[in-house]
């Protein structure tokens, strides 16, 4: 037997001050197969097809991971663009490229193991350079990065390119205490940055 728990609206106590006043919401539809439609709920926003990929779906869209990689990145792109035009950076352009490792654990089940995250943001300036933040600062504040799992091996590259001059060398990340690399090196570098458990 179930037993389920209710309250009623008389009794429900007071929102705290730290539950979030903000949220969201969205539907999906089952539609043929492994494919789904996504129903955001936000007007003027269009449905969004998702499918496994081959052999277990057709890849008529985007798989859950997809998503989960586009989220992560776009979260992670919007806040080094506020940290920077809060430092007053002219940001010309950001460019965005994540990749995930997935893995079947012992009993076939496929798991994501890793993103890798690589942010270019395109500056107008050479003194725009001192507003890029370390990929720690990015990862702190990204509520889906904050989001998922702490055995996810989440990897943070920054490599800012001015438009006015030469590339400058990728600002890296390793685990919390551990040292950053060298910046006179051209050779980007990937450092890990740990992911909170919820």
């Amino acid at each position: 037997m179930t037993t389920l728990s209710t309250t009623s609206a008389a009794s429900t106590p007071a929102r705290s001050a730290a539950e979030p006043s903000s949220g969201f919401s969205l539907a999906i539809h089952r539609y043929s197969h492994f494919q789904q439609i996504v129903d955001f709920r936000l007007a003027g926003v269009a449905l969004l097809g998702v499918d496994e990929q081959p052999p277990l779906g057709r890849g008529w869209g985007p798989s859950p991971a997809h998503l989960l990689g586009s989220a992560l990145g776009a979260c992670l792109a919007d806040i080094l663009l506020v940290v920077m035009r809060a430092a007053g950076a002219d940001v010309l352009d950001l460019r965005t490229d994540v990749s995930g490792g997935i893995r079947c654990d012992t009993l076939g089940r496929p798991h994501v193991t890793s993103i890798t995250v690589r942010l270019t943001p395109v500056l107008a300036s050479r003194a725009d350079l001192d507003a890029v933040p370390t990929p720690e600062v990015l990862a702190q504040r990204s509520m889906i990065a904050d989001a998922l799992r702490s055995d996810l091996g989440l990897w943070i590259a920054i490599t800012p390119e001015v438009r006015s001059g030469a590339r400058p060398s990728t600002y890296g990340l390793s685990r919390a205490g551990a040292s950053f690399a060298d910046a006179a090196s051209p050779v980007p570098r990937y450092v890990e940055a740990g992911v909170p458990a919820m």
